[in-house]
Formats: structure tokens, sequence, C-alpha cells
């Protein structure tokens, strides 16, 4: 199934982004060997500005789906001061300059496609719960755990937390239920690896159960904070859980709820990456089933 163009449109940007850092890497190296260095350094800024548009485009699109078309301009200024410059007249000016459009074609062309249709959602509301439940959710006690995506040390690190809980969620008369953006494929391998195999898993790569228990997207503190750096180092490095490459939306933030016949009786929202919540004194205080 073809990915959203929301999500379609996130994962261009970032690659755009990328291609432009690639980009200042080279005219940087060109600014150290070249013989024009002030006519190099000036495609360095350009092309860092650049992936920073890109990548806070990438964060929220909704909101900053125009802030790429500024670079279209920069692109072309930078294209004249190369010729104006002297650069051109070099192999590595014309291979520079090239890339530079067909980085701006390629941009142009993509956010046009998926800018329209992006910004035409951004009005819609979240769904309501009752919308996307699954049939296996509306009945019986559950402990939903959402996590983030299955690259995240803090995803692996909620996963090793609530596998010993399982017994007591037995013995209180719940069961448990992880949601995860990745396709079926990533839900069994983390089942195994966690020891979850008898956890109901639930693929979600659109976010609806996110969005419909209003869990949010983090924010650059919430994702790369000081807090979330020290505590990265100690889940992925100290206690061994690693890191993984991005599977999903790399700025949701994780949660957990708890559902009594398909209605919501609590529910934790991440405030961070790095926030679990405190899965085992949540478990602790459930009521034993009736």
């Amino acid at each position: 199934m073809a990915a959203p163009r929301s999500r379609r449109l996130r994962l261009t940007l970032e690659r755009l982004a990328s291609a432009a850092l690639v980009l200042a890497g080279a005219a940087a190296s060109f600014a150290w060997l070249g013989p024009t260095p002030a006519v190099w350094l000036t495609g360095v800024a350009g092309a860092l500005l650049a992936a920073a548009a890109f990548w806070i485009a990438s964060w929220q699109p909704a909101q900053h789906w125009a802030l790429p078309f500024l670079c279209v301009p920069g692109a072309l200024a930078l294209l004249v001061l190369l010729w104006l410059g002297g650069a051109m007249a070099s192999a590595s000016g014309i291979v520079w300059a090239l890339a530079v459009l067909v980085l701006l074609g390629f941009t142009t062309r993509l956010l046009l496609e998926l800018c329209a249709e992006y910004v035409a959602e951004r009005g819609v509301a979240a769904p309501a719960l009752h919308e996307v439940l699954p049939d296996d959710l509306r009945r019986g006690r559950w402990l939903v755990v959402l996590i983030r995506h299955a690259g995240c040390t803090f995803c692996r690190e909620t996963l090793a937390t609530v596998a010993p809980l399982q017994a007591q969620l037995r013995a209180k008369g719940h069961r448990l239920a992880i949601v995860h953006m990745g396709d079926r494929d990533t839900g069994a391998e983390l089942a195994r690896r966690y020891g979850l195999v008898d956890a109901l898993w639930l693929a979600d790569p659109e976010r609806r159960l996110y969005r419909a228990l209003s869990l949010p997207r983090g924010r650059l503190g919430q994702l790369f904070g000081l807090r979330m750096v020290v505590r990265g180092f100690v889940a992925g490095v100290l206690r061994g859980h690693g890191v993984g490459t991005l599977d999903g939306d790399g700025f949701q933030l994780g949660g957990h709820a708890v559902l009594h016949d398909g209605q919501v009786v609590e529910v934790h929202r991440a405030r961070d990456a790095a926030d679990l919540g405190d899965l085992p004194e949540h478990v602790g205080r459930l009521p034993a089933a009736g």
C-alpha cells in the first residue's frame, strides 16, 4: 500500500535536507582547495540554509510547507554568483551548479505535487476513538502501549519494561496491546525479541490511534534535548538497547492507555521521547477484574 501523502512529503523533505547537507560538504571542500574560496563559502552558507529549511518543513509540514520555496530564489542567486565569481569555469563548478539545478528542480516538482493535498488536510481534526478502535479492543480490559518508531532506543526500553509485567496484567484481568507504526513484520520481530508474543500487536502506520488518543508529536527539545541525550546514552549504551533505523514518524511521541470495553479509563501522554510514564507503578495500581 502506498504511503500517505503527508508521510511521503515528510520523507521527501528529509531526503532533500540530506542532499543539501551533502552539497554543503562539497562546497566546503572546494572552498578549502579551490581558487575562489569566498564564492564556495557562500555556497556552504546557502546549502546549510536550504538544509535547515527542508528539515524545519519536514518537522511540521502543515505549518511550514512554504519554507522550502524560499530556497528557489536563493539557489538561483547562488548560480549567478558562481558564474560571476568564475567558479563555473572549472569542472568542479559546473558539476556543483548542475547538482544545485537538479536539487532545485526535484524540490519544486515534488513540493508542487505534494503540498496542495497536504495543506488541504491542515484543518482535519483527529479521528474519534470509536472510529478507529480495532474490534479486539472494544471488549474486555486492556493496557494499550503506543510506542515510538521501532528504531528508537526508548521504544525498545519501553518494550523491555513492559515485558515482565505481563503476568501481573493477566492476574488483574487485563490484556496487553502494543501499537506501533511499522508493518506486521516489524511487530513480529519486536514481539520475538522482547518476549511479547502473547500481546496483541497492532500496526498503525497512519497514526490513527495515536491521534485519536491525542498523543503529541515532539518538538526539538522533546526529541534532542539534554535529558534525551543523557537518557539515550543510558538506555542505548549502558542498558544495551541500541538504536535502529527510522521506521515510522520520528517525531511521534508514545504513551499508554487503559481501556475497559472500548472506553478510555486513563491515558498517559509522553512529555518527551524518553518519558515511559512509570509503567510498573501504573500496572501495580490497576484494579483487579471483579
